[in-house]
């Protein structure tokens, strides 16, 4: 069965905190900032500030993206559906969408980095982390419509 794409619903909410935290325990680099309670709350703060679009593939919930006007927010896969084009799935649909897309992201997420310039985003300025709530260096990227 293929990927679906679809808004999110709070039934969604725990699998989306899941993916979220088990990024967090994955990732050597990024501290943990949160408390496993509010881990478990992250999924649906999201899905109830801003618009969430899942991909749901077979019964289970590979990845999501949660996107405020033309900002994303967040795009996370499951590990088990990493480098399969579950995110390119997900950040197509938001350009399809948008003349414009923008996002930080942290400097040390490199893979993230490739991620965002295959798919035409530009690093446009770098950040101190005061902006983000790890307080770890980030970058901002942009993607326009029509841009090489």
């Amino acid at each position: 069965m293929s990927v679906v794409l679809g808004a999110a619903t709070l039934a969604d909410a725990p699998a989306i905190s899941g993916i979220l935290a088990g990024w967090v325990d994955e990732t050597p680099w990024l501290p943990r900032i949160r408390t496993p309670q509010q881990d478990h709350q992250i999924g649906q703060w999201l899905v109830e500030k801003m618009p969430v679009t899942v991909a749901r593939k077979d019964g289970a919930l590979p990845g999501f993206m949660a996107q405020r006007g033309d900002e994303i927010h967040a795009l996370y896969i499951a590990p088990d559906a990493r480098g399969v084009g579950v995110g390119a799935l997900l950040l197509a649909k938001a350009k399809t969408r948008s003349e414009r897309l923008t996002l930080w992201c942290h400097q040390a997420n490199t893979g993230a980095r490739r991620f965002y310039a295959r798919h035409g985003f530009e690093e446009i300025q770098t950040g101190d982390g005061q902006g983000n709530d790890e307080k770890l260096p980030d970058v901002y990227l942009v993607w326009t419509r029509g841009k090489p």
